[in-house]
C-alpha cells in the first residue's frame, strides 16, 4: 500500500511530498532544552522507540486541529495507559497519525518527567531524558545536525480516507476532550 503525504513542500513550481534529512537538534526552550527529531515517515515508530526508555503509566494527548470527520476540535486526552495499550493504540492509529496533517499526538510519561509530541509537520519533539534519547535516535540512524527547519511555503494534507479513524479515535471510551489551547496551533 502506497503512503499518503503528510506534509507537502515547494519545489519549483509543483508541491511533492516533503523529505527531511534524518537528522535531530537540541533547541533551547524557556525551559529544559529539547530535541527536535526529523520524521519525513515513520514518526510513530519514531515515537515508540523514544518512548521505549521511558516508564509507564503513559497519557495520550490528542490534539485535533482540523477536523474533518464531523468531530469535535479540541484536545482528546486518553485515561492513564501502560505500554501494551499505548502500542495497541498506536498500531491502531498509526496510517492516520503518520498520513495526515490534521492532528498532533503527544505521549507523557510521568514517572520519565517526559513528554514526546509527534506534530504536524512530521517532527518529533522530546522533552525529558535527552541523554536516554540519543541513543536511540543513533540506533535508528539519526545524526546530529546544526538545524532542522520546516519547509517553507508548506501545505499540510487531510485525506478523506482517515475520516472514520478521526472519529473513532475522539469516541474512545475514557478519553476526555478540552478545547484547543492557543499554542495547540503553530
Amino acid at each position: 500500500m502506497t503512503s499518503l503525504p503528510k506534509l507537502l513542500s515547494r519545489v519549483g513550481n509543483e508541491w511533492v511530498p516533503h523529505q527531511y534529512p534524518k537528522v535531530f537538534v537540541q533547541e533551547k526552550t524557556t525551559g529544559p532544552d529539547r530535541l527536535k527529531i526529523a520524521a519525513s515517515e515513520g514518526g510513530s515508530r519514531v515515537l515508540l522507540e523514544l518512548a521505549s526508555v521511558l516508564q509507564e503509566p503513559f497519557g495520550v494527548l490528542y490534539v485535533l486541529m482540523v477536523p474533518r470527520g464531523g468531530s469535535p476540535k479540541g484536545r482528546h486526552q486518553s485515561p492513564c495507559m501502560n505500554r501494551a495499550e499505548v502500542l495497541a493504540l498506536f498500531d491502531r492509529f498509526e496510517r492516520f497519525w503518520d498520513e495526515d496533517g490534521r492532528h498532533h499526538v503527544w505521549l507523557y510519561s510521568e514517572p520519565g518527567q517526559a513528554t514526546l509530541v509527534y506534530d504536524q509537520h512530521n517532527v518529533v519533539f522530546a522533552y525529558g531524558p535527552l541523554g536516554d534519547f540519543r541513543p536511540v535516535l543513533k540506533d535508528l540512524g539519526y545524526s546530529d545536525a546544526p538545524e532542522l527547519s520546516f519547509p517553507s511555503p508548506h501545505a499540510h494534507q487531510y485525506h478523506q480516507e482517515f475520516d472514520e479513524a478521526e472519529r473513532t479515535l475522539v469516541s474512545l471510551p475514557g478519553w476526555r476532550c478540552s478545547p484547543l489551547d492557543p499554542g495547540d496551533e503553530w
